[in-house]
């Protein structure tokens, strides 16, 4: 019986299957990694044994993982490191830029800081911040922010500074800079290529920082059920990263003492 029982059993639930004729189970066995037994409560039983892992799905519902076929784990794990401006929980911009001047405070001087999923639209004020408005709070740090759908950014004037970006630049093809129609000086917001100007000068993220930033955004994707995805962006830093989290899990990849090889928690590697 040894060598037959299953390391992790689930019973008493509606295993959806997805089957030619979608059937829902009762229960599922898996050993080594792949699923042994489907069926009733009582026939997967008969596959526990003493190191097996039994779970009760008290009527829930198991899904088989989900596959994300156009996502961005490495330029999303690295959010880790930047301000989150996603509304909600951020309503205005007096909290956006709270949140911005906490990041400088604990920011050398001089180094970027950086935001993401910040949208006008869903402010109070229904306008976009300016970099007038973010050299208040960050005069000594170029600052990069940029709108969740990822085509429109604001900067302060350290930015723009370092992008040699003044009232006489020109647009670039397929971008604009907008300007103060009045004395044609920019407001820090930038449209599509025009960023180009800027992140060209911001310090990329190493290796292992996009490793960490994978750890985290890993961990999300098992929480939410996500088991295989494709990453859209395969540029060779990225590329590099993935691979060391990879030979990480590969070296620590042991038995756990209760007998089943389980998702290893990505903090572990």
């Amino acid at each position: 019986m040894v060598g037959l029982a299953a390391d992790l059993v689930l019973l008493n639930g509606k295993v959806v299957t997805v089957d030619p004729k979608d059937t829902i189970a009762e229960a599922v066995a898996v050993k080594g990694g792949r699923i042994m037994k489907v069926g009733t409560s009582q026939e997967v039983k008969a596959l526990v044994g003493e190191e097996t892992r039994v779970i009760g799905l008290d009527g829930k519902t198991l899904l088989p993982g989900f596959i994300d076929t156009h996502c961005h784990p490495a330029l999303g794990g690295t959010e880790i490191f930047e301000v989150d401006c996603r509304s909600p929980p951020i309503r205005s911009i007096k909290e956006a830029l709270e949140k911005i001047e906490e990041k400088t405070e604990n920011t050398p001087k001089g180094e970027w800081v950086r935001a993401r999923n910040y949208n006008e639209n869903k402010l109070i004020e229904r306008r976009h911040i300016t970099r007038w408005e973010l050299d208040q709070v960050a005069p000594d740090n170029p600052v990069f922010i940029s709108k969740e759908t990822g085509h429109l950014y604001v900067v302060n004037s350290k930015a723009l500074e370092l992008a040699g970006i003044t009232k006489d630049t020109l647009d670039p093809h397929g971008g604009q800079i907008e300007r103060n129609p009045e004395t044609g000086e920019a407001t820090g917001l930038l449209y599509e290529t025009a960023a180009i100007m800027v992140t060209k000068v911001i310090p990329p993220y190493n290796v292992e920082q996009i490793k960490e930033g994978l750890k985290h955004v890993f961990k999300r994707f098992l929480e939410w059920g996500l088991t295989t995805v494709h990453e859209a962006t395969a540029i060779p830093i990225s590329i590099q990263a993935l691979s060391r989290v990879a030979d990480s899990g590969r070296n620590a990849n042991k038995i756990k003492p209760n007998g089943w090889n389980a998702p290893r928690d990505p903090s572990e590697l």
